[in-house]
């Protein structure tokens, strides 16, 4: 059970790096020259989006809507703003 914790609470930290650093290179002045890196976290970030809902619903036994919020604000926000046409 342990292990499982340790596991969403990584799970959900690169989550929330890759769509930070999406966004920061979408909205603001930040941007990622390497296009290496660009691609992994933009396909990260739409690939990891399921992943990381599923995980959340499953695993998790007590606050599984607030845990499952950000994954899908996120979702309809990369649908939503067009992240994935640059």
């Amino acid at each position: 059970m342990e292990s499982t914790k340790q596991l969403n609470h990584i799970l959900n930290g690169l989550y929330i790096c890759m769509a930070l650093l999406s966004m920061f290179d979408i909205l603001t002045n930040f941007e990622i020259r390497s296009q290496g890196l660009k691609s992994f976290i933009y396909y990260g970030v739409l690939f990891a989006t399921p992943l990381v809902l599923i995980w959340n619903f499953i695993s998790l036994k007590n606050n599984k809507v607030l845990a499952s919020l950000s994954p899908l604000l996120i979702l309809i926000l990369v649908f939503t703003m067009g992240l994935t046409k640059s």
